[in-house]
């Protein structure tokens, strides 16, 4: 059974459940559906289909009668389906609420969970959304896989997980309000107005961070440290105390104005998943492959002016599947003056083509328009391609050295040899996890500045200038 679980900021942000084996079955559904099924499909729901016996197995339900299994299942659903309340906006744009999962059957002769999704809201929920604000967002994805969870029965460490899995993408370090991370806890607690009294007098480990950190914080980041591909620290808390009144006697508490967090990758994860896997799978090759094809994009299109960050690159060739499609829009976005956020633009024109099946059209159009441009992509790739510096069999003997080139090769997309000297004269003064770190960080920044590093020449200096102390 495939366990790869594909979700949406707003999925992660909207769907809350009361139980995790049902919060488990819906992420392994979403995980098989492809937008363009959502796109093309004539039919109102979305039907998807999951091997009942081996979902039973994967939730710890270890009864030896396949019936007892599928009557736990059939009963989690039917409890569960209530819960799948979606807030969307209406066409006057005002708040309503609706239902994601319409219908659902199992059948142990056919070994089936069917479930039956609301088409509309998964158009939504995968394409665009409004925020709180009414603005039209795209949406950002995540990729885990779910084996990550089995076991385990903290719902909390699970949504937990899904928010700084949201943000790994693009953040070292997330800050958030107590109130904001019970939000996305779904744990909420109310006030007697005016006399700052709880009503919920039980939930006293919701508004007291000392208990909160000991019985819920805590535990889930323990948990995801050691059992998913995220580590988490957390690097700052801004405490004070507050008064409230339970059960009719003032307590004071410790109270949480603001929570900083680290967010990094676990290299030696098993479970390392993300969307280039998916990349891979569309070309037929490796992974290690489809990094190279897309940094050797990204370069061409920095001769173009077109700055996009790599996994936007990815998520935008997903979303249509049309390697030339993303280009095109690549370019006219680049044209169009007030564009501020092109990846943005570019998933939305993207969306809008495939919707109203415009894109053969939009395709003739835009090739005859940007034909020379297209042309220069094309060259700029044959050029990295041809002036790619291999190592030697007697350089390979350096790990460390071949861990540097391959980090380099990954971000910049062509070697040089001049870079590949520079490499092993910054060997002989720092540790390659330090050089490794600055990697990373000057060609995060390049592309936050618009900026192109030309040679490891760049790094090399920053390493030397002291740009990195104290930064890994």
């Amino acid at each position: 059974m495939d366990n790869i679980v594909k979700k949406t900021e707003y999925m992660i942000k909207e769907l809350r459940y009361s139980h995790i084996n049902f919060a488990m079955i819906v992420a392994l559904a979403l995980g098989k559906i492809e937008q363009n099924e959502i796109l093309t499909s004539v039919e109102e729901d979305i039907k998807v289909s999951l091997p009942l016996l081996e979902c039973a197995e994967f939730l710890g339900y270890k009864n030896n009668n396949p019936k007892t299994s599928k009557d736990s299942i059939s009963a989690l659903i039917k409890k569960g389906i209530k819960e799948t309340l979606v807030t969307v906006y209406d066409s006057n744009d005002e708040l309503e609420r609706k239902i994601l999962i319409t219908e659902y059957k199992t059948s142990l002769k056919r070994n089936e969970i069917i479930i039956f999704f609301n088409k509309e809201l998964l158009s939504r929920m995968y394409i665009k959304y409004k925020d709180e604000n009414g603005n039209i967002c795209s949406n950002r994805y995540i990729h885990y896989n779910l084996e990550m969870f089995r076991g385990c029965s903290n719902l909390y460490t699970y949504y937990l997980y899904e928010l700084f899995k949201l943000y790994s993408y693009k953040k070292v370090t997330y800050d958030l309000t107590f109130e904001q991370l019970k939000s996305y806890l779904n744990i909420e607690y109310k006030n007697v107005e005016g006399n700052n009294e709880l009503k919920n007098t039980k939930n006293k480990s919701y508004v007291d961070y000392k208990i909160f950190k000991r019985t819920i914080l805590s535990p889930a980041i323990k948990y995801i440290n050691e059992n998913t591909d995220l580590n988490i620290d957390i690097i700052k808390e801004i405490k004070n105390k507050r008064k409230y009144i339970f059960n009719g006697k003032e307590n004071e508490v410790v109270s949480l104005e603001r929570i900083f967090f680290k967010i990094s990758n676990n290299k030696n994860s098993k479970y390392k998943v993300g969307i280039m896997s998916d990349l891979a799978k569309l070309y037929g090759e490796s992974i290690e492959e489809s990094e190279l094809r897309i940094e050797k994009l990204r370069e061409a299109l920095k001769n173009e002016k077109v700055y996009v960050d790599k996994n936007q690159i990815v998520v935008l060739i997903l979303s249509c599947k049309d390697e030339t499609l993303v280009k095109l829009a690549l370019l006219e976005g680049r044209d169009k003056k007030k564009v501020t956020n092109l990846g943005g633009y570019v998933y939305n024109r993207i969306s809008e083509l495939l919707e109203n099946d415009e894109v053969d059209n939009y395709k003739k159009v835009m090739i005859e328009k940007y034909k020379n441009n297209i042309k220069k992509i094309k060259n700029n790739k044959k050029k990295i391609k041809n002036k790619q510096f291999e190592l030697t069999e007697e350089m390979r003997k350096d790990e460390k050295l071949v861990r540097i080139y391959e980090v380099y090769k990954i971000n910049k997309g062509s070697v040089m040899e001049n870079d590949v000297k520079a490499m092993m004269d910054c060997l002989l003064k720092y540790n390659y996890e330090r050089i490794e770190s600055a990697i990373h960080i000057c060609f995060n920044e390049a592309i936050n500045k618009g900026i192109i590093i030309n040679s490891f020449n760049y790094i090399k200096k920053m390493l030397e200038d002291g740009r990195f102390n104290g930064r890994g």
